[in-house]
């Protein structure tokens, strides 16, 4: 694995700066042209991110890969399930799923750069560049066991809005399973900077909504630590696991 550069760690640092500077009003093209130019940096930072050490002494750590996996391999005893990634990039998580077995995914995000990063290490059946919208996703009804939406809930990023949507395309007893930084929808001390409070209202009352509606069940709702090291600051991550109705 090659070690990780002070080029790709800024990629990602970059990131960082942007939703801090944007998180409560950010420009939808602002957003594609920052992933569009920065793919395979971010992708080089992201796969070095299981060197723990060596991510640790560069100042960014990103456990969410491994933490997919482990609530997929307790809601999941299939491998062969239908998988869709929302927010697929570069294909960091992707790549974990299909080395754990997992090889029946498709990948969509709106940054054709980063899925031409992807599409390269083989490990999706398909991969779509298109709009992660609140209506119209160009999916058939019931089409997924899983959908997986990594550290994209955020700001000028995927919508809360999309939730309904993703029930969706979820077959009934099927799983939509969601990750993302605390300090994005709840505040956390150290990273206010990085809290919207629009982002965490609409997260929050989405999943509510669609619990009183009956479309889905959360089955899971966990805060866990180590979601993402940077600049000094461990940010605690959230994990939520909705079973479709």
């Amino acid at each position: 694995m090659n070690s990780i550069c002070e080029k790709d760690v800024s990629a990602v640092k970059e990131i960082f700066r942007f939703i801090q500077k944007n998180h409560d009003n950010p420009e939808e093209n602002a957003v594609r042209d920052l992933y569009d130019s920065i793919n395979l940096s971010y992708d080089e930072v992201g796969v070095s991110f299981h060197n723990l050490s060596t991510a640790a002494a560069q100042g960014v750590l990103y456990s969410a890969p491994k933490k997919v996996i482990a609530i997929l391999n307790e809601y999941c005893s299939n491998k062969d399930v239908s998988i869709l990634e929302c927010g697929a990039g570069t294909g960091l998580i992707g790549e974990k799923l299909y080395e754990s077995g997992y090889k029946n995914t498709i990948g969509v995000d709106f940054s054709r750069k980063s899925l031409d990063v992807a599409e390269e290490k083989g490990v999706y059946k398909k991969l779509v560049c298109a709009e992660i919208v609140p209506e119209g996703m160009p999916f058939r009804d019931d089409e997924f066991d899983i959908l997986i939406c990594t550290g994209c809930i955020a700001p000028g990023h995927i919508s809360p809005r999309c939730f309904p949507e993703w029930t969706r395309i979820v077959k009934p007893g099927g799983y939509v399973l969601l990750l993302l930084r605390k300090c994005y929808v709840e505040h956390q001390k150290g990273l206010e900077a990085f809290y919207s409070k629009s982002l965490g209202d609409s997260f929050q009352a989405e999943i509510r909504k669609l619990e009183i509606s009956k479309k889905w069940e959360v089955v899971m709702r966990q805060i866990f630590p180590g979601y993402v090291y940077e600049g000094g600051i461990l940010s605690d991550g959230v994990a939520v696991v909705c079973k479709v109705i």
